[in-house]
């Protein structure tokens, strides 16, 4: 993943930096005047620059933890409705074994008959074309 490359590029860096702030570190320790100023100036420089990528690690952390909390919420809503669907699925199958089709066909038929019917005669005793 391209996140994790950027995680573990950060920490490498990281870690160099606390490498170059030990050395700054025990420059100004030995070192004196002049020396020492800029050692120690050295090392808080290193110490801003490492806590700025700290803060960089942490939000790509915090980023793909939000990816990771969205994807898993996706999932989750699938499996409810793939759920819910074969329930409604079981339900319909259930719903036509109690349904004789010939019936509801003859029913629909008649309905049918009887729509043209109404409709014709609309159409005979009103001028109303009604399709």
């Amino acid at each position: 993943m391209k996140s994790e490359a950027k995680v573990n590029e950060l920490k490498e860096q990281i870690q160099e930096l606390d490498k170059q702030i030990c050395e700054q570190y025990q420059k100004a320790k030995t070192f004196r005047e002049v020396q020492q100023t800029t050692a120690k100036s050295r090392a808080v420089m290193l110490l801003k620059r490492k806590k700025m990528l700290e803060q960089q690690l942490g939000q790509i952390l915090n980023n793909q933890m939000t990816l990771d909390q969205v994807a898993f919420t996706k999932r989750e809503h699938l499996k409810q409705n793939s759920n819910a669907m074969q329930q409604v699925v079981a339900v319909q199958k259930e719903a036509f074994k109690e349904i004789d089709m010939d019936k509801l066909e003859d029913l629909m038929d008649d309905m049918k008959f009887e729509t043209d019917y109404m409709n014709d005669v609309m159409n005979r005793y009103y001028a109303c074309d009604i399709r």
